[in-house]
C-alpha cells in the first residue's frame, strides 16, 4: 500500500517550468500590469484552489444524493429516490454556469506545470465527467418518461412500464451513479496534485 500511494502521488507531481514561470494562473497579465509575477500567480492559484474545492464538495455532494436515491429505490420509496435524483442533477446544472465564470475571470490552469501523469489524470476525469452527463440526462428523460406508469407510482390501476424502458433507464441511472464515482476519484486526484503544486501538502 506504501509503494502504492507513493507511485499515485508522483504522478500527481509537477515537472519542472518550461519557461520559468511556475503556478496555477495566467501571470502574463499580471506582467503586462507591472504586478510582482510571484504574487500574481499565488493570488491566481489561490483562486482556483478555493473554486475546485468548492467544486470537488459539490461533486461529493452529488455522489451522496445519488446513492441515497438508489437506496431509496431498493426501498420501493420512488417519490423520494426521484426527488434525490432531481437534487443530484440541480447541482450539476448549477455547476456549469460557475464553470464558465471561472474560466471567464481566473481563466484556465497553466498546464506548463502539470506533470503528464497529472494530465492523464485530468483527461480521464474530464471523460468520466462527460458521461455522467450523459447517461445522467438520458436517466432522467426515461424516468420522466416512467412517472406516470405503475412502475412509479405502485398504483395497480396504472399501466405499467414496458420491459425495456424500465430496464433502459436503470441501466443509464446505474452508468450516470457509476461514472459519477469515478469521477469524483479522479477529482480527488486532481485537486490533490493541485495542493501539491501550491506547496499546500
Amino acid at each position: 500500500w506504501r509503494w502504492s500511494w507513493r507511485a499515485a502521488t508522483s504522478l500527481l507531481r509537477p515537472s519542472p517550468p518550461a519557461r520559468g514561470i511556475a503556478g496555477e494562473g495566467a501571470a502574463t497579465a499580471c506582467v503586462r500590469a507591472s504586478v510582482s509575477v510571484e504574487l500574481c500567480e499565488t493570488a491566481a492559484m489561490d483562486s482556483n484552489l478555493l473554486f475546485w474545492t468548492a467544486a470537488l464538495s459539490n461533486m461529493g455532494m452529488v455522489v451522496v444524493l445519488a446513492a441515497a436515491g438508489v437506496r431509496m429505490r431498493r426501498r420501493n420509496q420512488i417519490s423520494r429516490h426521484r426527488r434525490l435524483m432531481q437534487a443530484g442533477s440541480v447541482l450539476v446544472i448549477l455547476f456549469l454556469p460557475s464553470y464558465f465564470a471561472k474560466l471567464h475571470f481566473l481563466g484556465r490552469e497553466n498546464m506548463d506545470v502539470w506533470s503528464s501523469g497529472a494530465v492523464w489524470v485530468l483527461r480521464f476525469h474530464e471523460v468520466f465527467v462527460l458521461l455522467m452527463l450523459l447517461f445522467g440526462f438520458l436517466a432522467l428523460r426515461r424516468g420522466l418518461a416512467l412517472a406516470r406508469t405503475g412502475n412509479a407510482t405502485l398504483d395497480p390501476s396504472d399501466p405499467p412500464a414496458a420491459p425495456e424502458r424500465a430496464r433502459g433507464h436503470r441501466l443509464a441511472g446505474w452508468m450516470a451513479v457509476g461514472t459519477a464515482v469515478a469521477g469524483l476519484l479522479t477529482a480527488c486526484l486532481v485537486l490533490l496534485g493541485m495542493y501539491q503544486r501550491a506547496g499546500l501538502v
